[in-house]
């Protein structure tokens, strides 16, 4: 390898770095660590590209030297998938341009962005698109579906991008739309991962208008979670019928004030602010102990939960996702799943952990033609379980792996979500877990034929699609 190290740094305008020099380690961080990975786990090289030749040369590179290829956008990977022990990762971090046109209502930017790179670009004229939930989150989320508070309104992210620029295995940059290679434009928004890296991406854009109105709840959630059943509660009868208010719910430990819910607040439309005010009155009611809904931006919406990120120490991860029907969220299932949930959870041995009770079920979303297995869903629940210490990884995977069972046991599909899990294994079996990422056996089909077409080697194995190499 070190010869043809030679070779490449002639032409490379990035960096590349080897274990044990000084940049290695920022290059190849990832978010967390994976409980999959053995502790003593690193790539061989971390090739760190500045424009899209730079990503051409490091997968020619990677595959002379038989290399296994990760990429990395903002390290989010809790599978894993970009940290490969002894390949090479081709890390984005330094193609983070966004560039707005406020006229066409479109945003381009680079595989490397994170979703607070956009949204603080659109926010300068009052645009948005919808986006994750985490500002820290990069470009993997759109390729593999994506979906955040504004999406029960406007629908996935992947069904926001209107053309794209990717790298395949071969090493052909090649432009995705409606017109250039359609098929390849079709596999790339839901399952994008699999079939190139992406460096560039064109989104279309939603107004915010000046009735706005959005912002952040804070309560403390009491030992018999009577505040969490009325807040999912209200999301279900209230939240979800009407189609200009998305709101989330979130639960996690605070060091000081104990178990917390947080719920982000989206509520667009025409109708007035005082009416808006009012349709939210029941959650007021709850006694916040903190309430910015009604002052904060768009903006400012997406980026509310970025200080409990920026505190959060170096730790591990693992992840599991359900989604219910809107009837099957009837009283009785919240409560158990509030009580044989929360109330299972080791807290002292997993401090971290944070749950996701979501509504994504607008028309937007429905109509969704991308292969991703969200469409047709009411409630989503994501598990992501977090830890400090490798020695808590059995107790972490075990817990999300309870997580996963106690749904199924509540009607809930698993794993549908490709954004959200840790592993292969989901509860319902590998090729019919596979089926419903995707969005069913047709198009699991397609995307298997488009496979082999467009990376026949399976260089890009390190996705939630693993199985569509067959």
């Amino acid at each position: 390898m070190e010869d043809g190290l030679g070779v490449i740094r002639e032409s490379f305008r990035g960096g590349i770095y080897l274990p044990g020099e000084a940049e290695f380690e920022s290059a190849s961080k990832t978010w967390a660590k994976s409980a999959l990975k053995p502790t003593t786990a690193q790539p061989a090289v971390v090739l760190r590209p500045r424009g899209t030749r730079d990503v051409a040369a490091a997968l020619k590179f990677a595959q002379d030297h038989n290399l296994e290829v990760a990429v990395k956008s903002g390290g989010h990977c809790p599978r894993g998938s970009c940290w490969p022990n002894g390949g090479a990762v081709i890390d984005l971090s330094l193609m983070r341009s966004v560039y707005v046109d406020p006229i066409k209502r479109v945003a381009v930017a680079e595989g490397g962005c994170l979703l607070d790179d956009i949204d603080s670009e659109t926010a300068l004229h009052n645009l948005m698109v919808p986006l994750g939930h985490a500002p820290v989150t990069g470009m993997g989320l759109v390729v593999n579906g994506g979906f955040g508070v504004a999406s029960k309104v406007f629908g996935a992210t992947c069904d926001h991008v209107v053309s794209l620029q990717l790298v395949t295995a071969a090493g052909e940059v090649v432009t995705a739309d409606a017109d250039h290679n359609p098929d390849l434009f079709w596999a790339a928004r839901g399952a994008g991962s699999a079939f190139g890296v992406v460096t560039k991406m064109t989104f279309r854009l939603h107004e915010v208008g000046p009735t706005f109105y959005g912002g952040i709840f804070f309560w403390p959630d009491d030992p018999e979670h009577h505040n969490f059943q009325a807040i999912a509660t209200f999301i279900r009868d209230k939240g979800i019928p009407n189609p200009n208010l998305s709101l989330n719910l979130v639960r996690l430990a605070h060091p000081e004030m104990g178990p917390i819910l947080i719920s982000m607040v989206v509520y667009f439309g025409d109708e007035l602010v005082e009416k808006k005010a009012e349709f939210l009155k029941p959650l007021r009611d709850l006694g916040p102990i903190k309430d910015t809904v009604g002052q904060d931006s768009y903006a400012q919406v997406q980026t509310s939960l970025l200080p409990l990120f920026a505190g959060v120490p170096p730790h591990y991860e693992y992840w599991a996702s359900a989604q219910w029907t809107v009837a099957q969220a009837t009283d009785d299932a919240i409560q158990r799943y509030a009580t044989e949930i929360f109330d299972k959870l080791p807290l002292e041995k997993l401090p971290l952990t944070m749950f996701l009770y979501d509504s994504y079920c607008g028309d937007s979303m429905h109509a969704s033609s991308s292969p991703i297995g969200m469409a047709g869903a009411g409630i989503f629940f994501a598990f992501v379980v977090g830890w400090l210490d490798p020695a808590m990884n059995d107790d972490g995977m075990a817990y999300a792996q309870y997580c996963k069972k106690t749904m199924a046991g509540l009607q809930a599909a698993t794993d549908t979500y490709s954004n959200m899990f840790s592993d292969d294994k989901p509860t319902n079996g590998a090729e019919s877990g596979l089926k419903a990422r995707v969005g069913g056996e047709a198009n699991l089909k397609r995307l298997r034929q488009l496979k082999k077409q467009w990376d026949p080697n399976n260089v890009f194995v390190n996705n939630p699609f693993r199985g569509l190499a067959g």
